[in-house]
């Protein structure tokens, strides 16, 4: 269903409902670099199970629209859903957010912005100065995923790098935070979640940090069993109700 029209196209999200309602909604980001991917791929589907109502939301890509036009998207998702609660059968509170990679990025903003309940991030870039430092090729040159989200170099552009930077904008008024992150990870090296964790603790904020062994970015090893009973037992803590799941195989 279209919940916006931004830069010529309509923005849509899918409600995914469990058998009984009203549930505690989690928003879905996916991931792709901020100018690919779709919202219906990241495979997080099984959180239906355990009571939740899961919504998959789209917003602009970098070559539609620069930052903070992806962030802008995904609170308007957001305002759409709290406006549908009672239509669509979920609980009218704030919801929480999963994000994967860019999208565990705009997982975190949201998160920094107290818009949303808990947040996780899978993979999720987390400190564009830092990286301009580690990665300059996705930061200081175009075709660079960095350079393109924020149309132009990292250096040049340091107020709107900070402005995008989960790291540098946690406060005491962040909402809970799981990170999630693979040893082998070198696409999203391990400094971007390591940059948010200090941060977010310094500032006082309930953050935490989970690393799965030999994971690489994304991909099945993130989809483990232990690793969502790690989720789960984050989100039930801070879910508006208690649950109990999963109620499907």
């Amino acid at each position: 269903m279209v919940f916006a029209e931004r830069s010529g196209r309509a923005l849509q999200l899918d409600l995914l409902l469990p058998a009984k309602t009203p549930a505690p909604l989690i928003a879905i980001i996916h991931g792709g670099g901020w100018k690919e991917g779709n919202r219906k791929d990241e495979g997080l589907e099984w959180l239906v199970g355990y009571g939740y109502a899961v919504a998959r939301i789209e917003y602009r890509f970098s070559w539609e629209a620069t930052f903070p036009a992806q962030i802008e998207d995904c609170r308007v998702a957001l305002d759409w859903l709290l406006r549908h609660d009672a239509k669509y059968g979920f609980t009218s509170d704030r919801p929480s957010v999963v994000g994967t990679s860019a999208g565990g990025m705009l997982a975190l903003l949201l998160a920094t912005e107290g818009l949303v309940r808990s947040a996780v991030a899978y993979c999720a870039p987390c400190d564009f100065v830092l990286r301009t430092k580690s990665q300059p090729h996705l930061t200081e040159l175009p075709g660079g995923t960095v350079y393109d989200l924020l149309g132009g170099p990292v250096t040049s552009n340091l107020a709107l790098a900070r402005q995008a930077s989960p790291s540098c904008r946690a406060s005491i008024s962040c909402a809970p935070v799981l990170l999630i992150h693979g040893t082998a990870d070198s696409q999203v090296m391990h400094d971007q979640p390591l940059s948010f964790l200090a941060a977010g603790l310094k500032a006082g904020a309930d953050v935490s940090f989970l690393t799965v062994p030999d994971a690489a970015h994304c991909g099945p090893l993130y989809h483990q069993d232990w690793v969502k009973a790690h989720i789960m037992e984050f989100l039930h803590h801070h879910s508006t109700r208690s649950l109990q799941g999963p109620t499907s195989p």
